[in-house]
Parts: structure tokens; sequence; C-alpha cells
């Protein structure tokens, strides 16, 4: 049985994304990525600037709450 998940890492500088499936027999295909650099939402504090980013790409990724999500 197939699986896909996002990982995430959430820089200070930029958040970076990538989706992969997992086929279940030892194989891994990248999907997507992202890299969503975070100047544009330094508005006010560091979490306020990490939320826009993540916004960010979920909005243009799509991701849904019921996609499988690993944050770093």
């Amino acid at each position: 049985m197939a699986t896909t998940a996002w990982g995430i890492e959430a820089g200070t500088s930029t958040v970076k994304a990538v989706q992969v499936t997992h086929d279940g027999k030892g194989n891994v295909t990248i999907n997507d990525f992202a890299i969503i650099p975070l100047a544009q939402y330094r508005a006010g504090d560091e979490y306020t600037t990490l939320l826009g980013g993540l916004s960010a790409l979920v909005e243009e990724k799509g991701i849904k709450p019921t996609d499988s999500v690993f944050i770093s």
C-alpha cells in the first residue's frame, strides 16, 4: 500500500517542504517540493513570521488537515 506524506523543515529564513510517496517495497518517490522565503512575513515576532510562511505553504500546495505531515 502506498503512503504519501509531507515533510516540512521550518527554519529561520525559509520553510522547506517535500511530498514523498513510499510504495511499501522500499521505494520512495518525490512528488512535490516547495521553498517559502520568510522575509516577506517578518512583520512581527518569530511565531508570526513562521505562521505566515506555513500558511503560504498550505495555500500554495493545497495541504489538507487529513494529509500526513511531519515537521522538524
